[in-house]
């Protein structure tokens, strides 16, 4: 497949893997069937790759495996040194997620067979608990993951066969995540909803230790889920009562990003992406349902990055207690501090 020169894609190190990678990656979780129908999913994950993408994110449980099918289908020709995988592991993903072994080397089988491949350049340890989980029995919660003949032994066995070049471990729940990160010798971290411009409780809990192993941070929901996107988002969100007033200063937030946005003339989901940016081992993955969505994002490589000035000013927004109200509740510095 061509390049093609209308964007242009920034590529730096991934962390100290010797690899270099374009700084924005591609996450499928929207491609399933019940969002895109499949003709256009395919037609989504050509044009990225055609645009220069190469890190592409995705897990058996997006979909029911659809996702990774999605991938085999688009990209099976494809060998390793010319796509970025950055697969998942667990067992069946549902209220009661089994990492046993065997469920989770059977459950990498299947990948490997959806995806067409024989081996991907990186296996993640999926979902470090489960967002629905994050305050519940932390021990319980370990030795899922870390038990005798639990999933990190498969993961650790794939590796050593030649099942993945690089392993990580993705979660929602910085605290936990951290711990693991002290725990075990991982290569990336995934991290979702605690790194962007509504919370950014990761950059005080995971990114020292990303810094001072050289470690890649794969950002997901680097838009917060949804503020983020436009500032009238935003704006009707708060309107909404979707977002909790009483841990943010809305005022000053909103006088921030949309003095900045206009003077830039830049939209608020560029300005969230290019604050992450800034950080070197920072690799947002940004969703799209269709190449539309998709063109929209990547034009991001076609803008100047932001100044020292408008990052510091951005990094004033104290959005660090913000959270959303209901089932989308992300974890704020006070819930950080209590956790010892």
């Amino acid at each position: 497949m061509q390049l093609d020169g209308s964007i242009h894609m920034q590529f730096k190190p991934f962390g100290n893997t010797k690899i270099n990678l374009p700084e924005l990656g591609f996450g499928t979780y929207s491609l399933r069937s019940e969002i895109t129908p499949k003709s256009t999913a395919i037609e989504t994950l050509i044009r990225a790759y055609e645009l220069g993408v190469r890190l592409f994110d995705t897990a058996p449980s997006y979909g029911n495996g659809e996702c990774d099918t999605l991938l085999g289908e688009a990209f099976g020709t494809l060998n390793n040194n010319e796509i970025f995988i950055a697969a998942k592991l667990s067992g069946p993903h549902s209220n009661n997620q089994d990492y046993s072994y065997d469920a989770c080397m059977k459950a990498f089988e299947s990948t490997l067979h959806n995806i067409k491949k024989s081996s991907v350049p990186l296996l993640q340890l999926h979902c470090i608990p489960a967002w629905r989980d994050i305050k519940k029995d932390d021990e319980k919660q370990w030795n899922n993951f870390f038990g005798d003949n639990m999933g990190y032994q498969a993961l650790l066995d794939i590796k050593s066969q030649g099942g993945c070049e690089f392993i990580g471990i993705t979660g929602h729940w910085s605290p936990f995540v951290k711990k693991c990160l002290e725990y075990a010798d991982f290569d990336t971290v995934q991290i979702a909803s605690h790194y962007n411009l509504t919370n950014k409780v990761a950059r005080k809990t995971i990114l020292p230790i990303t810094k001072k192993r050289n470690m890649p941070i794969i950002i997901a929901n680097p838009l917060g889920g949804g503020p983020l996107i436009s500032l009238k988002n935003l704006e009707d969100m708060i309107d909404n009562g979707l977002i909790n007033k009483e841990y943010w200063d809305i005022d000053y937030a909103i006088n921030v990003l949309k003095e900045m946005a206009e003077n830039k003339g830049y939209e608020l989901y560029q300005l969230a992406l290019l604050y992450l940016l800034q950080e070197p081992l920072a690799f947002p993955i940004q969703g799209a349902k269709n190449i539309q969505e998709l063109e929209l994002n990547l034009a991001l490589n076609k803008l100047p990055k932001l100044t020292n000035e408008e990052y510091i000013k951005l990094e004033s927004v104290p959005t660090d207690n913000l959270f959303l109200k209901g089932k989308n509740q992300v974890l704020t510095l006070s819930d950080v501090e209590s956790i010892k």
